[in-house]
């Protein structure tokens, strides 16, 4: 009896356990019906009613819309969504009452920087500029990054170009390559400006100021703005002083600037003769202003006797051998020893 009984009561539960499972739940609470989906990512140009419904059987592949361009979004409302589905007998259901599905175009973007240096590129060619000449790109304010089908890897390149050369705008017109580029166009305008590397001051020097190398930068800089006499190396400008107060940023002229004085009349200035082991130094008085490898008199204060030297460096200046500077100079030293 008692093992009746238990053989029951496992029945019952069993029969209880079977009637919870949702194997046996009605057909109904397993809607297989297509499920409209809120938001989709598209790759190609058209979408399909698998792209705007889950579990959309075999009119998945069935295309009922165009998409938007590559990265776009666009949206479309339920009831295009409910004709197109009706059309091909798709009975559907909108469980959360979606007004609108949101569609957006997957895409490979191309920067504004790299359809910069593209057009670059095909200006360079055009103009036929060597590699020390430079042109400036620079795209319309309202240029944005192009977006292709995801289905390209980014490469472009410049199908057609118009430059005027007046005002420097281009016009340039962009296509993809690789063969699923077919009909892809896009223009982009801008100006075009060819630079020149010059030497320019990164600081301001006063009036009659020493210009230091480490005051000088090259900076590109539009070939219009370049006056014909600008000084286009560093070199002509580092130690060189200003003949009027400059300012940085700024081509200098070839009248900007003026060899430095190094050797001032009337000032202390000391003889050096040196050769081999041999040095000899003195001091002496100025006649001439002068700047590096100028001669000037110099009066020896000493045998106010005068003198020609080369200016060697701030208040300094050489005397060469078998010259009567030398002899002069020995002729003191001399003197001096006595």
């Amino acid at each position: 009896m008692n093992a009746a009984r238990t053989t029951l009561r496992l029945a019952l539960a069993l029969t209880a356990l079977l009637a919870a499972s949702p194997l046996t739940q009605p057909r109904a609470e397993q809607d297989p019906r297509p499920s409209l989906r809120a938001s989709i990512v598209v790759e190609s140009g058209l979408v399909t009613l698998g792209d705007l419904f889950e579990n959309a059987g075999r009119a998945a592949k069935t295309p009922v819309f165009r998409a938007p361009d590559p990265g776009e979004t666009g949206h479309v409302s339920v009831a295009r969504v409910a004709e197109a589905a009706s059309r091909h007998g798709l009975e559907w259901r909108n469980e959360n009452a979606i007004a609108r599905v949101a569609v957006r175009r997957d895409s490979t973007p191309v920067s504004l920087d790299k359809i910069s240096e593209t057009i670059t590129q095909a200006l360079r060619e055009k103009l036929s500029l060597n590699a020390d000449e430079r042109i400036q790109v620079t795209l319309a304010r309202k240029s944005r990054p192009l977006h292709l089908p995801a289905a390209l890897d980014g490469a472009i390149r410049v199908a057609h170009l118009d430059l005027e050369p007046g005002s420097g705008e281009f016009s340039a017109e962009l296509i993809p390559t690789g063969e699923a580029a077919t009909g892809i166009r896009a223009t982009y305008r801008g100006t075009a400006v060819l630079t020149v590397q010059v030497p320019v001051l990164t600081a301001s020097v006063a009036r009659g100021g020493a210009i230091a190398a480490s005051q000088i930068e090259m900076q590109d800089m539009p070939r219009s703005r370049i006056p014909s006499d600008a000084l286009m190396r560093a070199e002509d400008i580092a130690g060189m002083a200003a003949r009027r107060a400059l300012q940085p940023g700024q081509a200098l002229r070839a009248d900007d600037v003026a060899p430095q004085i190094l050797v001032r009349r009337n000032a202390p200035v000391t003889i050096v003769y040196s050769h081999g082991a041999l040095t000899i130094s003195m001091l002496g008085r100025s006649l001439d202003d002068g700047t590096r490898g100028d001669v000037v008199r110099i009066l020896n204060l000493r045998s106010k006797r005068t003198i020609e030297a080369t200016v060697s460096g701030p208040d300094r200046a050489t005397v060469m051998p078998n010259t009567l500077a030398l002899s002069a100079l020995l002729d003191k030293r001399a003197a001096a020893q006595q």
